[in-house]
């Protein structure tokens, strides 16, 4: 829980303008398709706005990958998965798509990825 790269990810976000949501579930249609979830841990983060902000999904990994490993292909298997998130968080947090991040966190390796599509 120490680790720099996830700290974030583990830390208690300063309100007033920061919350954040551990183990949310989810059910949500989009594009006339019924997907459900639950998200390990989301962090939104408003510009003092309701309606505006960013925010930022933290799914961690503990699966074995070798230091130095490729640490996209850990996280290709999940893509669907992962470009589901934006849309998800976004509706739940009544804000934009556009301004949400996706972070695998590898907690053996310490390491935290950026997950783009």
């Amino acid at each position: 829980m120490a680790a720099p790269e996830l700290a974030n990810g583990w830390a208690k976000p300063a309100p007033p303008h920061a919350e954040g949501w551990r183990e949310p579930a989810f059910e949500i249609v989009l594009d006339s398709e019924g997907s459900t979830g639950v998200f390990e841990r989301v962090v939104v983060e408003r510009d003092g706005s309701e309606r505006s902000g960013r925010a930022t999904v933290f799914d961690f990994k503990t699966e074995r990958v070798e230091r130095g490993g490729d640490l996209g292909a850990a996280v290709a298997p999940q893509t669907g998965q992962w470009e589901l998130y934006p849309s998800a968080v976004a509706w739940l947090a009544g804000i934009a798509p556009a301004p949400v991040a996706c972070a695998g966190g590898f907690t053996r390796l310490r390491r935290r990825v950026a997950v783009t599509f």
